[in-house]
């Protein structure tokens, strides 16, 4: 009977040392969590370890961390976390969107990928679910149709107002679901229309033959890559919270910006891309008195850049090859141009495309634009004369007036 109790209470014991044993290991899995969570390259380790699965697109990939960041910043602007990823069938642009969301998410809890969702199932996703929120989630639609893309309901959830009203069994009632998800979108070019385009930024796939020429190289694994990093990705998908963020700096910006009609908007994108950067790397930063993050200039170094990424290179709208050519020969222009000098300007745009387009077909480029085309002379095709445009590209890169300010300039007299 002794040596039974005495077994007892060696196995109680054993039992102690290994709780305890158990909870050190958890306790170091944290703490190797928030070591990766506190690395000043964060957004750098991130970047490579999605490209263990994506070829080359560092800023595309930047620029999609950025926007999915923007779900945890409390004090954000709706509609600055849509985007719109196009590019060619086979270009890469799904696998691209799935490695980040991949590494940073966790599907079905905070990501949603949905392939072939058509108005009537998107009218009633997740409505029979009590409580249920688009608050810190994020929706990827794989190439929805053209019809869903420019949906009325899509319209509305791109502007922040994810409530709608649905006709079932011959009545109407109301489908209300608190939040609004960041909203991404992968679709061949120029499918989205020009009210709806507004509301979305642009990254474009890297099609380049040098892209294609690594992931081929990759696939017949002459260049390897390594192992997932478990530890970087759960630290990502568990050890990050919603935030309000501070900028101290903002005013500051203020002499840096172009006084341009197109950074009425777009302004508030500028602030809340450096705000996800203040909160991805959350671990790292200082909070004021109200618990309020305080951003840096580091925050402000990423969210310039991606900014700059977005907007700056022609890529607010998605356009095809043919209709980037026009805009570009209208950039290079140094006097008005009639359809035939824009014909002219181009390798692929002859004046039979430009009249079938009939240049209206292009209206929506002027979202691109800081100057509309006007036209002037007579209304025959061949008498339409458009200015010279200046473009985002131009703005940003060219004339460079969108400055980037330096860590002293920025931080000095806060």
């Amino acid at each position: 009977m002794t040596y039974i109790h005495k077994n007892f209470r060696i196995s109680d014991k054993l039992k102690t040392i290994g709780r305890i044993f158990n909870f050190q290991q958890a306790m170091n899995g944290e703490q190797e969590k928030l070591d990766y969570l506190k690395e000043r390259n964060l957004l750098e380790l991130i970047v490579e370890e999605i490209k263990k699965n994506v070829v080359s697109e560092d800023a595309n990939i930047k620029a999609l961390i950025i926007k999915i960041t923007l779900r945890l910043v409390k004090n954000a602007t709706y509609t600055s976390s849509n985007l719109l990823v196009s590019g060619d069938t086979g270009a890469g642009k799904d696998n691209l969107v799935k490695a980040v969301c991949n590494t940073c998410l966790e599907l079905e809890v905070n990501y949603f990928w949905r392939n072939g969702v058509t108005q009537k199932i998107f009218n009633y996703w997740n409505a029979d679910k009590k409580d249920f929120t688009w608050r810190n989630k994020v929706v990827f639609f794989e190439d929805p149709s053209i019809e869903f893309l420019n949906s009325p309901d899509m319209k509305t959830m791109g502007s922040g107002n994810p409530n709608k009203t649905v006709v079932k069994d011959q009545k109407t009632m109301d489908v209300n679901i608190e939040g609004k998800p960041i909203l991404i979108i992968t679709s061949k070019k120029s499918q989205i229309e020009d009210e709806n385009v507004r509301r979305y930024d642009n990254i474009e796939v890297d099609e380049s033959i040098e892209t294609t020429n690594a992931v081929i190289r990759r696939a017949l694994h002459i260049d390897k890559v390594g192992d997932a990093n478990t530890v970087l990705q759960e630290a990502l998908k568990k050890n990050l919270f919603e935030k309000n963020v501070r900028i101290p700096f903002e005013k500051k910006l203020y002499k840096t910006l172009p006084m341009t009609l197109v950074m009425r908007t777009n302004v508030y994108k500028l602030l809340d891309f450096i705000r996800a950067s203040c909160v991805l790397y959350q671990h790292q930063r200082e909070k004021d008195e109200d618990g309020y993050l305080i951003a840096t200039y580091q925050d402000y170094d990423i969210g310039y850049e991606v900014f700059k990424h977005l907007l700056g290179k022609g890529n607010r709208i998605p356009l095809s090859s043919k209709e980037r050519e026009v805009v570009m020969a209208l950039e290079r222009a140094k006097k008005d141009l009639n359809l035939q000098n824009i014909a002219n300007g181009c390798k692929n745009v002859n004046y039979d495309w430009l009249i079938r387009k009939n240049i209206e077909g292009l209206r929506h480029i002027d979202i691109l634009l800081e100057k509309k085309a006007i036209l002037k002379g007579e209304m025959e095709p061949s008498g339409l004369n458009f200015k010279p445009m200046e473009t985002f590209r131009a703005i940003f890169i060219d004339k460079k007036d969108f400055k980037k300010i330096t860590e002293k300039e920025l931080l000095r007299e806060i």
